[in-house]
C-alpha cells in the first residue's frame, strides 16, 4: 500500500509519496505568497493554498494504490468559511501573527493561558 503525504506550510505546499518499501518521491512542492497587510499581522490567501495543494496532488501520476492520506498544516493558523458557499471569508491569519497579543497577554495575567 502507498501513502500520501500533504505537508501545508508556512511558506510551502507539499505532497509526496511512500511506497511499500518506504521509500518517498517527492511529487511537487508550490510556495506561496505571505501577505503582511499592517504591521505583526500575516496572512496568506486561501484560494491560493487550496491552488498549490491541487497542484501538488495533479503531478500524482495515478492514485491508484493509494492506502493512506496523511495531511499536515500550519496548526495554529486560522482559516473561516462560510457554511454555506464553502468559501472563505477572511484570508488565512498565519501562526506568526500577533495581532492578538494584547488580548493574550492579559489573558495570560488571568492565569488563562494553556
Amino acid at each position: 500500500m502507498k501513502s500520501l503525504a500533504i505537508d501545508q506550510g508556512t511558506t510551502s505546499t507539499r505532497a509526496l509519496l511512500v511506497d511499500e518499501q518506504g521509500q518517498c518521491t517527492t511529487l511537487r512542492t508550490v510556495t506561496h505568497r505571505q501577505f503582511y497587510p499592517r504591521s505583526g499581522w500575516v496572512e496568506h490567501d486561501p484560494e491560493e493554498l487550496l491552488h498549490n495543494i491541487q497542484t501538488c496532488l495533479d503531478a500524482a501520476e495515478s492514485t491508484s494504490g493509494i492506502g493512506a492520506v496523511g495531511i499536515a498544516n500550519q496548526g495554529e493558523s486560522c482559516l473561516a468559511w462560510d457554511s454555506q458557499t464553502g468559501k472563505a471569508i477572511y484570508p488565512v491569519i498565519v501562526w506568526q501573527d500577533d495581532r492578538t497579543r494584547d488580548e493574550i497577554t492579559e489573558l495570560a495575567k488571568r492565569g488563562a493561558e494553556a
